[in-house]
């Protein structure tokens, strides 16, 4: 009985512990919002304190973007550096989980109902790559910034697989820099033209070749 009475009580407490961290942080803000908007000026300009303390707003402000904006970039790099010291660098290197993920898994935002696998390649160093898909596959390739990277000229994007251009019959995808688009040799079913030089593929077990 105390351990129902317990877990009754403590689910309200921690509701009010939740709305009371929420106030203070909204008391914080708005504190801070004030002394900004109050910051002394002199005959309508700026004083040199207020000046001082409005570049100092702004450059934490630019340097909280940054931090954000950059998030999916570290994230992708983190996940590549495990990667790689786990089971070794190389477009031809594509780890496979042998289970279905959970929340013990260090990879951001993953699906519970698939498994997975996921592989970095470099086009700037190794140059276009031709990814040979699998019937019944569904996966996605992505750049650094975690942006799905236009298919066929951006009919689809990032899609490979059910939902991509061979709608899970299979196929090859030469994935290269826009720069570099002729430089697909080989009959391949559809082009990927990525914005940056490193991309990331998440999907089934596919097979990563030079062109």
């Amino acid at each position: 009985m105390s351990t129902g009475k317990t877990s009754v009580f403590a689910v309200p407490l921690a509701g009010v512990l939740t709305m009371c961290g929420l106030v203070t942080q909204s008391l914080a803000q708005e504190t801070h919002f004030n002394e900004l908007a109050n910051l002394p000026f002199a005959e309508g300009r700026p004083t040199k304190e207020t000046t001082q303390t409005l570049k100092d707003e702004l450059l934490f402000q630019r340097a909280t973007q940054t931090y954000l904006w950059a998030m999916p970039l570290i994230n992708t790099l983190g996940m590549q550096v495990g990667s790689e010291k786990t089971f070794g660098a190389g477009y031809n290197v594509l780890p496979i989980w042998k289970e279905r993920l959970d929340a013990k898994t260090l990879v951001t935002t993953p699906n519970s109902d698939v498994l997975y696998a996921m592989s970095y390649v470099d086009l700037g160093k190794d140059g276009p790559m031709v990814m040979d898909a699998p019937a019944r596959l569904q996966g996605i390739l992505l750049d650094y910034w975690q942006r799905p990277i236009p298919v066929d000229g951006g009919k689809f994007f990032g899609d490979v697989g059910f939902a991509g251009p061979d709608g899970g019959k299979g196929g090859s995808f030469c994935c290269c820099h826009r720069d570099t688009k002729g430089q697909c040799r080989r009959a391949t079913t559809s082009t990927v033209q990525a914005p940056t030089t490193s991309s990331f593929s998440c999907a089934g077990s596919m097979r990563t070749r030079k062109t």
